[in-house]
């Protein structure tokens, strides 16, 4: 369960406690990044292992584990950057989800249905806060997956090509209008 995290944000949220604060730094100690902006008295974070690596005038690294902690010196107060940094410490090579050619699209990957009419091992849902696309919006999920198919309220359920891209699988959703799930297998 643990090793499938590669980020896991604790910004702006009460201190943890007992076994839910040793769930948290047990995603660090497995392998994960936990990321933390409680500091100084509040640094609910600190716990034996902790080893020092870098850091910069935002945010203190430290290794724990197989993964790292990187616990910010303030309090998170801009949204839009933190959401760029989290990026950042993901890296563009393992972003879960990524789009093309959607000017206002969300996506998120999530676990498929394993039942049901479609089901699969994972799912990529995109919200449109935009016009609906003129062209083609390319969608990017991390994973090797043979087989997609493009859910959408406008649309019955069509099957999509899948193109490997290293680590990942990429498909063309021929029009976005408001919403679309493609469930990968």
């Amino acid at each position: 369960m643990f090793a499938r995290r590669l980020v896991l944000s604790t910004a702006g949220i009460d201190a943890p406690q007992g076994a839910a604060r040793r769930r948290i730094l047990a995603h660090a100690e497995a392998g994960a990044t936990v990321v933390a902006d409680q500091p100084g008295d509040a640094a609910w974070w600190r716990t034996e292992g902790l080893k020092p690596l870098r850091g910069d005038p935002d945010r203190q690294f430290f290794s724990l584990g197989r993964g790292q902690l990187v616990a910010y010196k303030e309090p998170i107060t801009d949204p839009g950057e933190f959401a760029l940094d989290l990026v950042d410490i993901v890296g563009q090579r393992r972003r879960a989800a990524r789009l093309w050619n959607s000017r206002a699209g969300l996506a998120l990957a999530t676990v498929a249905p394993r039942s049901g009419a479609v089901r699969g091992k994972a799912a990529l849902h995109v919200v449109n806060y935009s016009q609906p696309a003129a062209t083609p919006v390319l969608a990017r999920i991390q994973g090797v997956f043979s087989q997609a198919t493009l859910l959408s309220p406008e649309a019955e359920p069509s099957p999509l090509k899948v193109a490997r891209r290293g680590t990942s699988s990429e498909v063309a959703i021929p029009q976005l209008v408001r919403v679309a799930t493609v469930v990968f297998s």
